[in-house]
């Protein structure tokens, strides 16, 4: 059969907003017709209207049109602990060294309210979350950050394995994924041994975090309970270490 419906006009959106998906419910206004340069109108603000393009608004430019989206991605996540881990990592290993880094509170504010990811962001992203993780763990020269790395990787094992039940997406982590490179101290090259790794920034945060005088006994039940996966991890970057530097031949 024929179709009844009628088009009336256009709308539209960007899809990032301050560096985030655009996805919640919103009502647009709605333009007759589509102008050369329609996607470069930026509001004025104060009601003085938009900068750009002469456009034709339908009921004076009213929001008529009621929208939402559903986002289904690999790449792109709406949990916002999330999103601010990966943007601030971001920030932290991408940025040249001569720019201003992000102060050290800030970074570990970031990743004590990661603590609040939800476990379905954690399994559908795992690899990715470890691995920015880890790379973090050799970047840093700063103590707290360091501990405050390590224990989130605690709790995000321990959510996988206690809450989730799927303590084999870690093993297969360490198996088939994990390869984190060293990071040069000093400007040192990455084949010296002046180079920070996951398995000594371990093995220089671990005793901290597991000394007698430490109170918080939920993190060291929680870490003696899958100290296995962090051995593991800490033999396989010895293992990388030394091939890469060509202490040993394979």
């Amino acid at each position: 059969g024929t179709s009844t419906e009628t088009p009336v006009g256009y709308a539209w959106l960007p899809l990032l907003a301050k560096g985030k998906m655009n996805i919640e419910e919103q009502c647009l206004a709605v333009a007759a017709s589509l102008p050369v340069g329609y996607l470069s109108i930026q509001p004025l603000g104060l009601g003085k209207g938009n900068s750009g393009p002469d456009i034709q608004w339908i009921d004076n430019q009213r929001p008529i049109f009621t929208v939402g989206f559903r986002l289904d991605s690999t790449v792109i996540t709406t949990d916002q602990h999330l999103h601010n881990l990966f943007v601030h990592a971001e920030r932290l290993l991408e940025q040249p060294k001569t720019a201003a880094q992000p102060a050290e509170s800030e970074t570990c504010k970031i990743l004590k309210a990661a603590h609040a990811i939800h476990i379905s962001s954690l399994i559908s992203f795992l690899p990715t979350i470890l691995n920015q993780l880890f790379t973090l763990l050799v970047a840093t020269s700063s103590e707290e950050i360091g501990l405050n790395i390590i224990r989130l990787l605690v709790n995000v094992f321990h959510m996988l394995a206690e809450e989730a039940k799927r303590k084999e997406l870690l093993t297969s982590y360490v198996r088939y994924v994990f390869r984190i490179e060293g990071f040069p101290v000093n400007g040192c090259s990455p084949t010296s041994q002046q180079v920070a790794t996951v398995h000594g920034e371990l093995c220089r945060h671990l005793p901290t975090l597991l000394h007698p005088n430490n109170t918080d006994f939920l993190l060291v039940n929680k870490f003696m309970k899958f100290s296995g996966i962090f051995f593991d991890i800490i033999i396989k970057s010895m293992g990388q270490f030394l091939l890469s530097t060509g202490r040993i031949k394979m």
